[in-house]
């Protein structure tokens, strides 16, 4: 095939309708869903992190577009044997490079896997909430919070949560926590409880969120069967807290906006604070409206996989992830990445909303495409329940 015919074949791709060329002239349900473009946000690029630039670079890929193009076609199509088979392109060109020692290749081989999974998970969900509507579920206040701004807000009763809670609670305030939380650690303080194992607990939530109708708003907005409780992370956050840092763990460089990210997995969340949290206490913080904001489709869905298939926290595992193309080379965890003083930063600072617990106590919302952190305590404790429903 002679490189005019590639080229024809590449832009047939890229025309298709989708998030990779912008907006598409007949959007399909799922794509209405990201309305807003004109959001001034561009995700960081690894290779512009200072620590990156020292690094020995690995030789660029020949025909870059060749090997993301179809990436992006499978996304915008839902066709998960397509996207599998492009990401063994995809491996087999970088390993094809012949530029790895034995621990890189294994680094690859992992953050390869790790895309693989959520850009499945993410074409799974897609496909589900094009077929899917809950017209049966009501539109109560909860749902359209959701829609407009990503997340719903709320004061709800904890008493006797906290109260079941108690005796979990003060075993984890007397660990010793890790001088350095490890990416496979999760939290630096942290007990994951599930529904089998607690009963009572989940009892207890769902008499708690029942009032302001939580979980059929989650449901009708992620247009999905019913959706339940998947497991809550008891959590404390402390001064003394790491987790926040793992990704280019072993960098200087960090910045106001480090923790920023959104979920690797297309996953509703409830933050429910079983104590007073106040400004410095390492509050949950989302910027509203941007689980709207429109991204390439390709480079969305990739951050999503490098953002837990590589940590980037050594300089083998930043030279395998500079190794990808530009548009493939984007981390859902950016916080770290966007420079003080830049003007991406001023911007996702001002958009940046911070729920003390005298303002709400309770909040859904859609980690899966909204950007938000928490945890970042400076004086005191947080202590609170990330609950993920399914």
């Amino acid at each position: 095939m002679n490189p005019a015919t590639i080229g024809k074949r590449i832009d047939r791709l890229f025309s298709l309708k989708g998030f990779f060329s912008g907006k598409p002239s007949q959007p399909s349900p799922y794509a209405e869903r990201f309305d807003l473009t004109d959001h001034g946000i561009v995700l960081p690029d690894l290779a512009d992190f200072p620590e990156c630039r020292e690094i020995k670079q690995v030789p660029s890929l020949p025909q870059e577009d060749a090997l993301t193009a179809p990436l992006a076609a499978a996304l915008n199509n839902c066709d998960v044997k397509a996207f599998e088979s492009s990401l063994v392109a995809l491996q087999s060109a970088l390993i094809g490079l012949d530029a790895f020692n034995a621990n890189e290749m294994t680094i690859l081989q992992a953050q390869i896997k790790n895309i693989r999974g959520m850009g499945v998970s993410y074409i799974k969900h897609k496909a589900q909430r094009q077929a899917t509507t809950r017209d049966d579920l009501p539109t109560t206040p909860a749902y359209q919070s959701l829609v407009a701004d990503g997340v719903y807000a709320s004061q709800v009763n904890t008493s006797e949560i906290q109260a079941h809670l108690q005796a979990s609670i003060d075993e984890l305030i007397a660990q010793q926590p890790p001088e350095l939380c490890d990416p496979s650690q999760g939290y630096d303080r942290s007990r994951m409880i599930f529904p089998e194992e607690d009963a009572v607990l989940f009892e207890e939530l769902h008499k708690a969120f029942r009032p302001g109708g939580l979980l059929p708003a989650a449901t009708k907005y992620h247009r999905v069967p019913d959706l339940d409780f998947k497991h809550a992370c008891l959590h404390i956050c402390a001064p003394t807290d790491t987790h926040y840092t793992q990704t280019l763990q072993d960098c200087q460089t960090t910045s106001r906006l480090v923790g920023l990210h959104y979920d690797p997995k297309p996953v509703m969340k409830i933050i429910l604070y079983l104590n007073d949290v106040t400004p410095d206490a390492g509050p949950f913080s989302f910027l509203p409206t941007s689980h709207r904001w429109r991204f390439s489709e390709l480079e969305m869905v990739i951050a999503k996989g490098n953002s837990t298939g590589n940590y980037l926290n050594t300089p083998e595992h930043r030279r395998v992830a500079l190794s990808f193309p530009q548009i493939l080379r984007k981390n859902a965890i950016l916080g770290r990445m966007v420079p003080d003083g830049s003007a991406l930063s001023e911007k996702l600072l001002q958009a940046e909303k911070h729920y003390t617990s005298d303002f709400a106590n309770c909040m859904l919302f859609d980690a899966g495409h909204g950007f938000h952190r928490g945890g970042i305590c400076k004086s005191g404790l947080r202590v609170n329940l990330q609950i993920a429903l399914k």
